[in-house]
């Protein structure tokens, strides 16, 4: 039969091969991933409609092709012999393309590395884990605290690279964004200390989730709660009709670094959710994020994005973008010591600077100024947050 590339959905009318994930003449079972395709959004694996033999394959990585054209063909395997499953050949372990260069320059076989992605795929902390001897993951997947840079981050052979998939996405919608929105922001730090005693103390309190209440989940809770308290601030601007949408749901936005680019899959709901919900569903959709196990539903309908720059292991502010339709986009740095005037003192305290940029064709500095300084009130007694 022949496997036509499927409507994926928002009108969308083509995507971009990124990478094979099977050799022409290979057997695969119903729902193998056979091949990576980029849209603007996200890298989806298609899977294989059938149980059969890959006879041929179309389009290489980089081209494009459009909805309903042929993929593949996929034979059934009566049609190519009763000795076809003897032939089978060994599954290729699912790995993301930056995820095989890492292993190739680290000298790790992939074939022996214990996969705790989604799906059985290969992250690239597995890889790390298999270079250092291969000690036990860890008990529950959850986002990564601060940590320094990954290894491979901007590496790239030289010569000229073209801008593909969801990298051309990112650069023709950020300078759209940059060119088109008049950005205005407040930064500020607020004093960490009592984040940190509440994420130790609810780790305490639920010692059986522990690895899922990070900072990030408390970050995101924050920042729901005072879009709550600043309906205008959780809005949608519609410049051509000249109207601005404000929205019942705080849907977040979270802004992860991904193998294939910037991914930004959606938190629903977040300001009706317990601090476990979240923060399950917060690492759940970092990991399917940085595992191209996302669904297009997943990464659409965000009201408000959050970008935690500081989990990479540095920065202390910058000027986050904003992604329209949305109008304001808030960005954390990292909780380091800092110095801090504390009773006339000068103590050094764990800091959280934080940047909350908007679109000042809807919001003006005085709705920037208070919804700082609400979010940052929340912060300093974020247990207040369990409060509703």
């Amino acid at each position: 039969m022949e496997f036509r590339l499927p409507d994926l959905g928002e009108g969308l009318e083509e995507a971009e091969v990124v990478e094979w994930l099977v050799a022409e003449g290979a057997v695969v079972e119903r729902d193998q991933p056979l091949v990576a395709v980029s849209t603007d959004k996200a890298v989806v694996e298609l899977p294989s409609p059938m149980a059969g033999r890959v006879s041929r394959r179309f389009g290489s990585a980089g081209e494009r092709l459009r909805v309903g054209d042929v993929v593949a063909v996929i034979e059934e395997l009566a049609a190519v012999g009763a000795a076809a499953p003897a032939q089978r050949p060994a599954l290729r372990p699912r790995a993301a393309p930056s995820v095989r260069r890492l292993a190739v320059e680290l000298g790790v076989d992939l074939q022996a590395v214990v996969a705790t992605g989604p799906q059985g795929r290969i992250l690239a902390d597995d890889v790390r884990r298999m270079a250092n001897g291969g000690a036990a993951p860890p008990p529950v997947s959850a986002p990564a605290r601060t940590r320094p840079a990954a290894a491979g981050v901007g590496q790239a052979p030289p010569g000229r690279h073209p801008l593909t998939g969801i990298r051309r996405r990112t650069a023709e919608v950020v300078a759209s964004a940059w060119s088109s929105i008049p950005h205005i922001a407040n930064m500020d730090e607020v004093d960490a200390t009592a984040l940190l005693d509440a994420r130790t103390r609810l780790q305490r309190a639920a010692a059986e989730h522990a690895e899922l209440i990070g900072v990030m989940p408390l970050l995101v809770m924050a920042v729901a709660h005072t879009l709550r308290r600043f309906p205008l601030v959780n809005a949608h601007l519609d410049a051509a009709a000249g109207e601005v949408e404000v929205h019942a749901g705080v849907h977040i936005g979270l802004a992860v670094a991904s193998a294939d680019g910037l991914v930004v899959p959606v938190v629903r709901d977040a300001e009706r959710r317990g601090l476990l919900d979240l923060a399950a569903e917060v690492a759940r959709l970092v990991t399917a994020a940085r595992s191209r196990g996302l669904r297009r539903a997943e990464l659409e309908g965000a009201t408000c994005t959050v970008t935690n720059y500081g989990s990479l292991g540095a920065g202390r502010f910058s000027i986050p973008i904003i992604r329209p339709p949305e109008v304001a986009i808030i960005g954390f740095g990292s909780i380091a010591p800092r110095p801090l005037v504390v009773d006339g003192q000068v103590v050094a305290r764990p800091t959280l600077p934080y940047a909350v940029t908007v679109d000042h064709r809807v919001l003006d500095g005085d709705v920037v100024c208070a919804f700082s300084a609400v979010l940052a009130a929340t912060l300093a007694d974020p247990l207040s947050l369990l409060l509703g």
